[in-house]
């Protein structure tokens, strides 16, 4: 090749190059502006789902509450997954749910349960309803910047199997124990009765085993007695001191006045008492010189605004210990309890934990 060949390879090759360059550059734009827009899409349905979750606020026991829970039992769904599809875990699950009902609720009169059972199949099937329109809305969006997935829509996935979960498994409990199929479409208005999907999976099945053989199992290798296990479980280990007794005593007292306050809204039982008195020694009160204090529930509160966030967790600790006293989360208990998390910033979480172990 001669020189003028050479030149005229080498200008090619710079052309060519400066085309891929340009080309690259605006793909590489596309996909950003692409990338900008899919993220402004997503959180306009995240906020539309949030603000329809919120929408019946103004009801005793509102969906956020429940939802919370939704998010809580997802998240253990969520480890079985590399090991089983996500359809046998939902299915187990709502036998779990159901199991767990029957269990917590042997001891109630029937009108309680209904009334307790009533709303849950409320709020989980809004929940459930809910997820499922804005997941559609999800896959439209997937759908649309050709996507198989993203993450957000695995996350919810995940969670709306937990909502579905939770419904039936309250719906199979119901069933079980007299509510008619119109009782649960009067609450449900989406609900067909399906025998399979409201019968579950009973996960001891895989093992060859009855729940109860499970159980005895584990009381003859282990020494525990799973009947009996949520009863231990609600025991208080008494502690030498907390570390809120190193606040002032005024906020002591302060902690103390609200816990009883707790404590008497429904009436104070023997446990509560009990447990009351258990707490006098961890904050290293004197029970004679906090009965001349008289400090009122306002004044306890305006004294503690200034906890940390330690220090809340540990009044958290407290409140739990109380409700958990006599296994009951009362509705007097979860309005008291409720103004208090709001005056003094605890964590939210609490009332859903509570609701969910002792209502």
């Amino acid at each position: 090749m001669d020189f003028i060949e050479i030149l005229a390879v080498l200008i090619i090759i710079i052309l060519a190059y400066r085309v891929y360059i340009f080309f690259s550059n605006d793909n590489l734009e596309t996909k950003s502006t692409n990338n900008i827009e899919f993220n402004e899409e997503l959180e306009k349905i995240i906020n539309q789902f949030d603000l329809v979750l919120k929408s019946k606020n103004n009801e005793d026991y509102p969906p956020p509450f429940w939802y919370d829970i939704v998010i809580g039992r997802a998240v253990y769904m969520k480890e079985k997954l590399d090991i089983r599809p996500i359809s046998k875990i939902e299915s187990e699950w709502v036998w779990m749910h159901a199991d767990e009902y029957e269990n917590k609720y042997s001891s109630y009169i029937k009108k309680d349960i209904v009334d307790a059972m009533s709303l849950r199949i409320k709020r989980f099937g809004f929940i459930y309803t809910t997820m499922l329109d804005f997941e559609k809305k999800l896959n439209s969006l997937a759908h649309e910047y050709n996507l198989p997935s993203f993450t957000y829509l695995d996350e919810f996935i995940i969670n709306r199997s937990s909502a579905f979960s939770s419904l039936y498994g309250t719906i199979k409990f119901s069933l079980s124990v007299g509510m008619s199929n119109s009782d649960i479409k009067n609450l449900y208005g989406e609900f067909i009765y399906n025998k399979v999907l409201i019968n579950g999976t009973n996960p001891f099945d895989e093992f060859g085993i009855t729940k109860e053989e499970s159980n005895n199992i584990i009381k003859d290798k282990l020494g525990i007695d799973m009947d009996n296990f949520k009863t231990n479980q609600n025991k208080i280990n008494k502690r030498v001191s907390s570390l809120l007794s190193q606040l002032s005593i005024e906020k002591r007292y302060a902690i103390f006045t609200v816990l009883c306050h707790i404590a008497n809204s429904d009436g104070m039982t023997t446990d509560e008492n009990i447990v009351l008195q258990d707490i006098l020694l961890e904050l290293e009160i004197d029970s004679n010189k906090y009965n001349n204090a008289n400090l009122d529930g306002n004044q306890a509160v305006n004294l503690l605004q200034n906890l940390n966030q330690e220090q809340k967790e540990e009044l958290s600790r407290f409140i739990v210990l109380i409700v958990g006293a006599d296994a009951k989360f009362s509705s007097q208990e979860m309005i008291l309890v409720s103004d208090v998390v709001n005056e003094i910033g605890i964590d939210s979480k609490l009332i859903s934990k509570l609701i969910e172990k002792y209502w």
